[in-house]
């Protein structure tokens, strides 16, 4: 059973399982005041965007206990990957993932290849959400080479920073295991049990000898390794004549910063990579000699050089090698030369040519490049024989790429890449070559440090700018103006959710900051810091990385002006938009003053109409006065009362100007922060500010919230009148006005860029820039789409020869009865040129028709496995994994693997899903088909002694519940209650208790019973089950107008609707009945929330 939940106010959407929040109401009182929202001291966020669960991942889960840049450390990519292994019995990969601390597996075929892009298992971390460094037996600091003993099933782990090496039993692996045994950790030092940042592992399987590249003693280790003692003392050593030696040399004997190593099993020989030497030294370990001198060299002509080349021989800095012992090939990762060299070893000569280069197009070229062919600082490489695939860690690049090597073109392309995916199909995990940040880089879920933020409340829209990665992303919200789900729709600055590059353009960005809206206009407005100008984008609809209509701050969108003029904005910061005067506010943080543009219409570089902080346009010095300004962050505009409030950075401040009527220069009329307007004094208290960043005004309910960067909280004043120097009201961050610490949970915070207020609905985002977050109160988003890749319900699809027309058939299990369209979407690469009618061999489909593109299909009635058939499609031509999807009941998709070889059975995976409803629906149309529900409010109008308030009376609305899922045993709905009782809001203590009851008029009581269930398409019509908690049966379907059994709501979840199989709109229709006593006071405030939990089991 796999059970999620997601709490939503807004659209159903396809989940593993859905939370809706039905709040229950008595004589219309309001279920969310908005014009009184409350807040208590530390109070727990809501919900947050840019942070996702990576143990679920694809499944997208909210995580309010990760922090890190681009939602890292996730389970696709990896941060300064330095060195794989292969396990060639039980057919896995590991990947030491440097930066993030572990060691990452992954699941091979029984050919070795790749079965996914997406690790099964972890080492060195308990999850795949952490990434902290230790030196326990089950962390890590900077792991780096690896070996695997296939006799053993044992991996050895070079553990750098700790001066160790970790020994593994591998046999079976549990995330975050501890090591067996350890070698080392006693410190940077020369002895024969220790070493100094070991940075390599090699071994020999037949004589179970493990060898050790001790990067700062300049040397290799040979360890007895047959049986292990935790400190152990090394047998053998290499590069020194004894133990106690760590000098470098460029001798025969000697080795200057040795990083890897490979093991020729036939040959006895081991090579070392001898990276400041540029060499490969080869040793004869059939029997060894402590300090004993190479037989052969690589790189150099002699043992004598070490001279730095690009050419056929020649090296820059080898990192890593890797032996094909039935082909005598050895693989070296030349890192600065950012290529892997081949090399024939049958025999060698002192310098002999290598035969062929992966990464460059030839041996004279070193460029960096993050392609399919190309690399950046690879450091190491592995070979696994059963497929002929070399897999290179491509460290700068963040991944592991991998290439066919049964016969190699100079700088052919990988075939395959891990680390990296495509952002614009997610969740979909597609693999990419184009990309190459740390932790999968710029991505549809993570942000890098996001600032600003600013809510369309009418198109109900989110914008973020998310500032390192160079744009500004747009999430869709509901009529409530929460977030649908977690993901965003659109990008400005980028052509896609892959890119982050900065740009001088019509339509890049170089570190976004603030953004402002105009509702009417329907512009946005970003302050473009680097650049120093503000963009104005026509978002009436958007199209990804499309061009500004306009531009502040520079005559042209290929110029960057520097300097204090009428027309210039150096670095841009806080924007604000006034619609009531048709004004922009700009913080000119460079020129410590608020530009006033009007901007009713614009010219490109137009001059602006006045300014704060400075007494003329020319003028630029920061001051502490009472009309001087400091490195100016944030503004926002109270259009009612004509205030500007402008946060101050170097001053601690928050100034209040009265603008009215502006005059260049004029003083502020209040303060906040400080007492009076010449202190610029930090502090951590219920009026001080250390570093005032982002400011914004609540209209509604006349409030301030001012972001507290360096003490990591939000401040909240009340400010219908302003005392200088006044105390807060509250604040969210911390749980009193004397702590400043961050943190990272749902509470927390780490240094805030921006806070914006919807003033409508209550709903408050704050940009948690640290924690690459932003954080959510007062609502909760929808569910995202799920993708679970273990899932048993797979779809068979075929591995493609390049550039050839095929046949296309694709096999899949329908969970529910098709009731639509089919279409199969092919992505770029391929081409439909033909479709033949009656191509689905099961007779359920017909009249197939195609574009370039797509597949269609028309439906008879049909369930149970589809054959499709009898289409013509050209393959790609270029080899790699290519993700074809279709739509329908039970929408799905897999990777479609294009190889130059010949075609074999690959597996991908079908979709769960689960569509939820719940909701209030008039009781003459009984939870009919027109029931779309998303959550809401019901009452039950004035309860009176002589009557027993109930919603199965025509005069009050049904709660209804509707349930889709094609999860193989069905589902179940639950509910549970906020209080198990209806409590009054203003008198503590005054409830109507909730027990399991036939409620009779006079007698206080308050529960739900089920009226009746069904499905619209008679797929599954059982009545309703689950035990009642202990009446006759009030969750079973004998609930009546008259008789008012209820079952008695708690805190705990309880059954009122279960379903066996896969379910089209199954239904329960539910009543709520409550009763109030002669010694009740009376109130209008009794209220309580219930939830209703819909759990799929799979």
């Amino acid at each position: 059973m796999r059970r999620k939940i997601f709490r939503v106010t807004g659209r159903p959407s396809r989940v593993t399982s859905s939370i809706i929040v039905l709040s229950l109401l008595l004589n219309g009182w309001p279920a969310f005041p908005v014009s009184a929202e409350t807040y208590t001291n530390g109070q727990a966020a809501n919900d947050v965007l840019g942070q996702s669960d990576a143990n679920v991942f694809p499944t997208y889960s909210a995580s309010f206990a990760r922090g890190g840049v681009n939602n890292g450390p996730n389970r696709i990519g990896v941060n300064g990957p330095d060195s794989v292994a292969v396990d060639a019995v039980n057919h896995r990969l590991f990947v030491s993932d440097a930066g993030n601390n572990r060691v990452l597996e992954y699941d091979l075929t029984s050919g070795d290849l790749l079965t996914d892009t997406l690790p099964d298992r972890v080492l060195g971390q308990s999850d795949l959400n952490s990434n902290g460094s230790g030196a326990t037996m089950a962390t890590m600091t900077s792991p780096a080479g690896l070996a695997y003993d296939p006799g053993g099933n044992r991996l050895f782990v070079a553990d750098s920073q700790n001066h160790r090496v970790l020994v593994f039993d591998v046999a079976s692996i549990t995330n975050g295991e501890s090591a067996a045994h350890v070698l080392g950790g006693g410190g940077c030092q020369a002895t024969s049990s220790d070493f100094c940042v070991p940075m390599g592992v090699a071994y020999d399987d037949a004589g179970d000898r493990l060898f050790v590249i001790d990067k700062g003693n300049n040397r290799v280790t040979i360890f007895d390794a047959g049986t292990i003692v935790d400190g152990e003392s090394a047998v053998n050593v290499l590069g020194q004549a004894n133990f106690t030696s760590g000098g470098s040399a460029t001798t025969q004997a000697g080795l200057f910063s040795p990083l890897n190593a490979t093991y020729d099993p036939t040959g006895n020989r081991l090579f070392v990579a001898d990276s400041k030497n540029r060499r490969v030294t080869v040793f004869d370990v059939a029997s060894i000699t402590n300090g004993e001198n190479a037989v052969n060299v690589l790189g150099q002509a002699n043992f004598t050089s070490n001279s730095s080349a690009t050419t056929q021989a020649g090296m820059v800095t080898p990192t890593g090698a890797a032996f094909d012992d039935a082909g005598d090939r050895l693989f070296v990762a030349d890192q600065v030369n950012n290529r892997v060299t081949v090399f024939d070893v049958a025999s060698i000569s002192d310098g002999e040519n290598a035969v062929n280069v992966l990464g460059q197009a030839n041996f004279t070229s070193s460029g960096s490049a993050t392609t399919q062919a190309g690399m950046s600082a690879p450091t190491g490489a592995a070979f696994a024989g059963a497929g002929d695939r070399l897999y290179v860690t491509d460290q700068l690049n963040n991944r592991v790429t991998v290439f066919d090597v049964a016969s190699i073109t100079d700088g052919e392309n990988a075939i395959e890449v891990v680390g990296q995916s495509d952002a614009a199909a997610y969740p979909a995990v597609s693999p990419v070559f184009t990309k190459g940040g740390e932790n999968a880089g710029a991505n549809r879920i993570g942000y890098s440090q996001p600032w600003g933020s600013v809510i369309d409340p009418t198109g109900h829209r989110l914008f973020v700018a998310d500032q390192n990665n160079n744009r500004v992303l747009v999430y869709d919200l509901d009529a409530g103006n929460a977030p649908v789900d977690h993901l965003p729709d659109r990008v400005l600055g980028q052509t896609d959710f892959n890119g982050n590059s900065p740009a001088l353009t019509q339509n890049g960005l170089d570190s976004p900051w603030g953004l402002a809206f105009d509702d009417t206009g329907d512009r946005l407005f970003v302050s473009d810091y680097d650049n120093r100008r503000v963009m104005v984008f026509n978002v009436a609809s958007i199209t990804n990385g499309e061009n500004a209509v306009s531009v502040l701050g520079s005559s042209d969108f290929t110029s960057a002006p520097f300097g204090a003029s009428q027309s210039s904005v150096s670095g841009p910061a806080g924007l604000d938009y006034d619609a009531s005067t048709g004004l922009l506010y700009v913080a000119a943080q460079a020129n410590n003053r608020v530009m006033v543009f009007n901007v009713a219409s614009i010219t490109d570089g137009e001059n602006a109409v006045n300014v704060l902080g400075q007494t003329d346009f020319i003028s630029s010095g920061a001051a502490t006065t009472q009309s001087g300004l400091d490195n100016p962050h944030g503004v926002s505009i109270d259009q009612v009362n004509d205030r500007l409030f402008v946060t101050e950075f170097n001053n601690s401040r928050v100034m209040v100007f009265s603008v009215a009527s502006i005059t260049n220069g004029e003083n502020a009329v209040n303060v906040l922060g400080q007492t009076d307007f010449t202190s610029a004094g930090s502090g951590t208290t219920q009026s001080t500010f250390t570093q005032a960043s982002a400011v914004e005004y609540d209209s509604a309910n006349d409030r301030l919230f001012v972001s507290d960067y360096f003490n990591n909280r939000v401040m909240i004043f009340d400010v219908a009148s302003i005392s200088d120097g006044e105390n807060a009201v509250n604040v969210l961050g911390q749980t009193d006005f004397t702590s400043s610490g961050s943190g990272t949970t749902q509470s927390a915070m780490s240094a805030v860029g921006s806070v914006t207020h919807d003033d409508t609905n209550g709903i408050l985002y704050i940009a948690d820039t640290f924690n690459n977050r932003v954080l959510i109160f007062g609502a909760t988003s929808g569910p995202d789409v799920a993708f679970d890749p273990t899932l048993s319900n797979k779809v068979t699809l075929s591995r493609l020869k390049v550039s050839t027309s095929t046949t296309v058939t694709i096999n899949f299990t329908l969970q529910n009865t098709l009731s639509g369209p089919l279409t199969v979407i092919f992505p770029a690469g391929f081409t439909v040129t033909a479709a033949a009618n009656g191509g689905a061999s099961s007779g359920c489909l017909s009249s197939f028709g195609f574009t370039s593109s797509t597949l269609t299909a028309t439906k008879t009635s049909c369930s149970g496995t589809i054959t499709l058939g009898g289409a013509t499609v050209t393959n790609p031509a270029t080899p790699g994994a290519y993700y074809i999807s279709w739509v329908n009941d039970d929408p799905g998709g897999g990777d479609v693997y294009i190889v130059d070889s010949d075609q074999v059975t690959v597996s991908g995976t079908v979709d769960p899903q689960i569509t939820f409803n719940v909701g209030s629906q008039a009781a003459a149309t009984a939870c009919d088909g027109t029931f779309t529900g998303a959550g809401g409010s019901l009452g039950l109008g004035t309860l009176t002694t002589g009557a027993v308030g109930s919603s199965d009376v025509s005069s009050v609305p049904h709660i209804c519940t509707r349930v889709t899922t094609n999860a193989s045993s069905g589902a179940i709905v639950t509910v549970l209650s906020a209080n198990a009782s209806l409590k009054s809001t203003s008198v503590p203590g005054d409830t109507i208790p909730s027990a399991s009851a036939t409620l009779v008029a006079g007698t206080a009581g308050y529960g739900i019973c089920v009226g009746s269930g069904g499905g619209d398409t008679g797929r599954d019509a059982t009545t309703p089950t689950g035990a009642a908690p202990s009446a006759t049966a009030p969750f079973n379907g004998s609930c009546s107008t008259s008789a008012h059994a209820v079952g008695a709501l708690t805190t705990s979840a309880q059954t009122v609707r279960s379903v066996s199989s896969p379910s089209q709109n199954a239904f329960t229709r539910l009543f709520l009945k409550a009763a109030v006593s002669p010694v009740t006071p009376a109130h209008n405030d009794y209220a309580d929330t219930l939830t209703f939990i819909a759990t799929g089991t799979y």
